[in-house]
C-alpha cells in the first residue's frame, strides 16, 4: 500500500514538471504584448540555437507559413496586420527599428503585413525594420515573416 501511494505520488510530481517545463518553453519563445494582447514568435537570446533562421517568403507563401505554424504548442498564428507590426516599431532605433526586446531575432529588413493595398491589390505592405517605416509593393516580392497569434 505505501508502495502505491509512493508510486501515485511520483506519477503526480512528474506531470507537474512536465506542464511547467512546457510553460516556460513557451515563455521563452513568445512576446506578449500587454497592450493589444497578443503574442509575438519570438526566440530568447538563450535559445536561439534551438529556434529556426528567419526565412524570405513572398506574400502568398507569408500567409501559409503562419496558418500552418505550430510554434510552442500553438497553432493559432497568422500573418500580423500593418498596424500590428507598425505598433512594434522604435523610432528611437535604427537597424533594427524595432522594440529592445525583439530587436535580437529581428533582421533590418522587411517583414509582410496581411494588409492587400485596397487601390492595387497586386500589392501587399510590409514594413521595414531598417527605417520603422510602411511601403506598398508587389505580393511576389520576398521579405520577412513574423507571425503573431
Amino acid at each position: 500500500m505505501v508502495f502505491l501511494k509512493s508510486s501515485v505520488l511520483l506519477l503526480l510530481l512528474i506531470a507537474l514538471a512536465i506542464s511547467v517545463i512546457r510553460y516556460e518553453h513557451r515563455q521563452l519563445q513568445q512576446y506578449h504584448t500587454q497592450t493589444a494582447g497578443l503574442s509575438w514568435q519570438y526566440c530568447r537570446p538563450r535559445l536561439f540555437a534551438q529556434c529556426p533562421e528567419p526565412v524570405l517568403l513572398d506574400w502568398g507563401q507569408a500567409l501559409r507559413y503562419c496558418a500552418q505554424l505550430n510554434w510552442t504548442d500553438y497553432q493559432d498564428w497568422r500573418l500580423p496586420n500593418r498596424s500590428e507590426l507598425l505598433n512594434l516599431v522604435n523610432r528611437q532605433k535604427r537597424t533594427p527599428a524595432i522594440t529592445e526586446v525583439l530587436a535580437n531575432n529581428t533582421k533590418d529588413n522587411v517583414y509582410w503585413s496581411s494588409n492587400t493595398d485596397s487601390d492595387h491589390p497586386e500589392l501587399a505592405y510590409y514594413i521595414s525594420f531598417f527605417s520603422g517605416n510602411s511601403y506598398a509593393n508587389s505580393k511576389q516580392v520576398h521579405a520577412y515573416v513574423r507571425c503573431v497569434r
